[in-house]
């Protein structure tokens, strides 16, 4: 069966290629010059047809987060840190000084620099951990609240 295109009351033949799930349509030159038909080649453009479309920009693939997640857990991080070293601070003042002065104070000063060493160590590595868990959760805090704050 021909295959043909009708075209201003004129038909013009085609040949059809099939090769896997490709159908491909060409002009039948030699059914053509039979019919009479002068062969018609094709005349380019003058400017392309896509140059004056503008790119439309599209949905992305990924849309923009905030990184809250990230944030909070950078606060807890730095705000442990922070605490456990002001903790650790505190702990060796007031562990140094009270256990220095104790031991100090009976025997005229002569273990005073030992008492005030591990007054300072004991109890500052006891309130490391206080300072640690209170810059957690205030470290915290503030990291939601900066990662709800960053731009997208």
């Amino acid at each position: 069966m021909p295959l043909t295109f009708e075209l201003a009351g004129r038909s013009i033949p085609f040949a059809a290629d099939i090769s896997d799930s490709t159908l491909r349509l060409t002009a039948d030159r030699a059914r053509s010059a039979a019919l009479g038909l002068a062969p018609v080649s094709p005349v380019p453009a003058a400017k392309p047809v896509a140059a004056g479309v503008a790119p439309i920009d599209g949905p992305s693939v990924e849309a923009p987060r905030r990184d809250i997640p990230g944030a909070i857990e950078l606060g807890r991080a730095i705000g442990a840190a922070v605490g456990g070293a002001i903790g650790f601070a505190a702990g060796c003042a007031l562990g140094g000084l009270g256990t220095g002065a104790a031991v100090g104070a009976p025997t005229a000063g002569i273990l005073a620099v030992a008492g005030l060493i591990v007054g300072c160590l004991t109890v500052g590595v006891t309130f490391v951990q206080v300072g640690s868990a209170a810059g957690d959760a205030v470290g915290g805090g503030i990291g939601a609240a900066v990662g709800a704050a960053l731009p997208a």
